[in-house]
């Protein structure tokens, strides 16, 4: 369906047939790359990015997203530029803009053009699909379809498989989140897609998209478009690099086929037997992002038994006196979220109602996300906090009685929690293979809403 952008019906422009069209498109490529078919995958790709109906669907999105930044252009004057420019397109070199004056660890943030945002989100439409086909089941970081709450799932189901007398430990590595010195020839190498965009995004990585100290504007309000995807596909294969044996016979020849290793994003956790040797791979993994030209981080390589337990994701996971695994808030992170609420509402500069709302959404988003952790574990300090909050708006606002209960209870009260309760994702189900209905039911179809910094 073909609409001009300087007709009078462009405020009816249907932009769900749009979006219906384009996630068509996305599962067959998925499709054909499951059965790997690649030539059919890059014909498909070049439907794709070529498709009126993409160009529509990334307007709408970028435009969306660029209002809730406050740089509103019109979607129809979006679309004109890009179109005008679309055929003799070259990204512009990113603007970095500094936001502090410290001379150590210097950062600034990405500006990007518009038009260099809509191309960069039409080539995410066509990579995404055919690298779901292929990545690795136990990666869970900034996936469609998957979130943090998988990967807990995943190390409760694997631990409570592990028999009494099997002693277990965990080996955990963070990969340099700096980018910046990627061997590029070989990610484009790595990448499914027509040349002619491969040429594209590699103009956009020699830009300086993945550089060194520079975090999108964007990560304060949305995801980043391209960069996570490009960072799992220079990782996918991370996670299957434990290839230890010294594993009782009923977890290699389970049913439910357990994996060694996990990652999200750039953590990557490994399970090995008590006594194994881990430097050999550790050894293993400095070759595998030797081979991409990037680092491994050796402060942040951590080695501990599970009975002793370990953390994960700002989670701490132990064995319990019953010997049940549970998991909960680890220390730093309670520390940083108590010390976040308190400055919250001491901060004099808003009116203390701003303050409370401020609060309720700090508090509601943290429950959320440990909604499936055993909160027992921080139950005294949880009402130590609460206790605080009571006190500092007794003494320091005029706020009645009746409604400082009711604002307190609205905050802290009323929080569900089930251990270990969610239902992880099946080990190969994407939205793309679910066909039309995930997408339009699941209002987010991307789950991996959450940033660890």
């Amino acid at each position: 369906m073909e609409i001009r952008a300087n007709s009078i019906s462009w405020k009816a422009t249907p932009w769900k047939k749009f979006k219906i069209k384009t996630f068509r498109l996305q599962c067959r490529i998925y499709k054909a790359m499951r059965n790997g078919n690649v030539r059919y995958v890059i014909k498909l790709q070049k439907m794709l990015i070529n498709s009126s109906a993409a160009h529509y669907t990334a307007v709408k999105e970028i435009s969306s997203q660029n209002i809730i930044r406050k740089m509103i252009p019109e979607e129809r004057d979006i679309f004109l530029k890009y179109s005008e420019k679309k055929n003799a397109w070259k990204h512009s070199k990113v603007q970095k803009i500094p936001t502090t004056n410290l001379k150590e660890d210097k950062k600034s943030f990405q500006k990007l053009t518009t038009e260099d945002q809509i191309a960069k989100y039409i080539w995410k439409m066509a990579l995404e699909p055919a690298h779901e086909a292929i990545f690795c089941c136990e990666s869970y970081g900034f996936r469609p379809g998957k979130n943090p709450w998988d990967l807990q799932k995943a190390i409760s189901i694997w631990i409570s498989r592990i028999p009494p007398s099997f002693k277990a430990k965990v080996l955990k590595i963070e990969i340099n989140e700096c980018f910046d010195k990627i061997n590029r020839n070989f990610l484009m190498k790595e990448l499914i897609l027509p040349q002619k965009s491969k040429i594209g995004i590699f103009r956009s990585l020699k830009s300086g998209i993945l550089d060194k100290n520079v975090f999108s504007e964007n990560r304060k309000v949305r995801k980043e478009i391209l960069e996570p995807l490009l960072r799992n596909i220079a990782l996918h294969g991370i996670e299957n690099l434990n290839e230890s044996k010294n594993f009782p016979k009923q977890i290699l020849k389970s049913k439910y086929n357990l994996s060694k290793g996990f990652r999200y994003a750039n953590n990557v956790v490994y399970i090995l037997e008590e006594n194994e040797n881990e430097d050999v791979l550790i050894g293993r993994v400095k070759k595998f992002l030797k081979t991409r030209n990037l680092e491994l981080k050796i402060e942040k390589l951590e080695i501990a038994k599970v009975l002793d337990g370990f953390d994960l994701l700002e989670w701490r996971f132990m064995i319990n006196a019953k010997g049940n695994l549970v998991s909960y808030p680890n220390k730093y992170h309670w520390i940083n979220y108590k010390i976040k609420v308190k400055s919250i509402l001491k901060n004099s500069k808003y009116k203390i109602q701003t303050r409370i709302e401020r609060v309720r959404i700090v508090v509601q988003e943290w429950h959320m996300y440990h909604q499936f952790c055993d909160m027992t574990q921080v139950k005294s300090q949880l009402y130590e906090l609460k206790i605080w909050y009571s006190k500092y708006v007794r003494s320091y606002t005029k706020i009645p009685k009746e409604e400082r209960i009711l604002t307190l209870q609205r905050i802290f009260n009323n929080h569900s929690y089930k251990i270990f309760g969610y239902n992880k994702v099946l080990k190969r189900k994407s939205p793309f293979d679910e066909g039309l209905t995930y997408s339009l039911n699941d209002t987010n179809l991307s789950k991996n809403c959450f940033t660890f910094k």
